[in-house]
């Protein structure tokens, strides 16, 4: 609910936020974001909702995400 609020008073869309998480508290937030990230060694529930899941956090997972969803040019 928070990154929602956040964002929606910041005139941010859905659509435009990542977020990544691993433990089951991160959820609904993994759940509500344009971009959902879970990292390898993420709560199987929180892997089911993500859109992308990436390497451990020991393995560089969020370093991976940044790369495939922000540096990563798009081929339209």
């Amino acid at each position: 609910e928070a990154l929602r609020e956040l964002t929606t008073g910041w005139g941010i869309k859905r659509e435009e936020v990542m977020a990544i998480g691993d433990a089951p508290n991160d959820l609904s937030m993994v759940a509500w974001a344009g971009a959902g990230v879970a990292i390898g060694n993420a709560d199987p529930l929180v892997k089911e909702k993500a859109t992308l899941i990436v390497a451990d956090h020991d393995h560089n997972g969020v370093a991976e995400a940044f790369e495939e969803l922000i540096f990563k040019p798009k081929v339209e």
